[in-house]
């Protein structure tokens, strides 16, 4: 990935968030990092694998609603989820 990305742009990012903790420290603001992740209960591969001689069923299931999980931590270890 590293050599996909745009160097000058990730070095004004980096710069950014250097800025953002220097506010943090100062007591202007609260510093969060986020990611996301969604999950379903059905299955998205349709096969298994199974030893040679020995097959395997796997149990088609209709598709899920899909679950969004939402994560925020901050810099002292706080972790909150949604």
């Amino acid at each position: 990935m590293r050599a996909q990305r745009d160097e000058a742009d990730f070095r004004h990012t980096q710069e950014m968030i250097n800025v953002l903790k220097e506010w943090e420290d100062e007591g202007e603001c609260d510093l969060y990092f986020f990611d996301e992740a969604g999950f379903s209960q059905s299955s998205s591969l349709p096969y298994a694998w199974s030893p040679i001689g020995k097959p395997w069923e796997v149990t088609a299931y209709p598709h899920s609603k899909r679950l969004n999980v939402l994560g925020f931590l901050t810099r002292k270890d706080e972790f909150f989820t949604t």
